[in-house]
């Protein structure tokens, strides 16, 4: 006879990730703790999710959205590094890949913070990701 053919089971929609604004949630937050709006209300009011907002009202989870692994250098090292490099492109020696690394690596040294990488220096993905 005839073989049925293989229905492929439909996949169920993936729910948003981040389908609110840190802005409506920071409004979210003002609303519940300085105007005594109840946590329920002010979820759907500013259509965020009732369960971060409770998260984020408690403590457990940080106000501030930050994804991804931690920075290696802090903003004002960052700042200072993009500095010294158009400081040495001014003039007329371009920083190459190696010296930056290296440079980041005696950061991280004397700053005595923990390092991540088996060299001991940032590899390729850091250089590419670095402003």
């Amino acid at each position: 006879m005839f073989a049925m053919a293989k229905q492929k089971k439909e996949k169920k929609p993936k729910r948003p990730f981040f389908s609110y604004s840190e802005e409506k949630m920071n409004d979210a937050i003002k609303a519940v703790r300085e105007n005594g709006m109840s946590r329920k209300t002010a979820a759907k009011t500013f259509e965020i999710p009732r369960s971060t907002l409770i998260r984020k009202l408690s403590g457990a989870v940080p106000l501030k959205r930050k994804m991804g692994p931690r920075t290696e250098l802090s903003p004002a090292e960052e700042t200072l590094l993009v500095d010294w490099i158009l400081a040495m492109a001014r003039k007329g020696f371009p920083v190459h890949r190696t010296n930056l690394l290296t440079t980041v690596k005696k950061i991280l040294e004397a700053t005595d913070q923990e390092v991540r990488y088996v060299t001991g220096m940032p590899g390729r993905s850091w250089f590419e990701g670095f402003p």
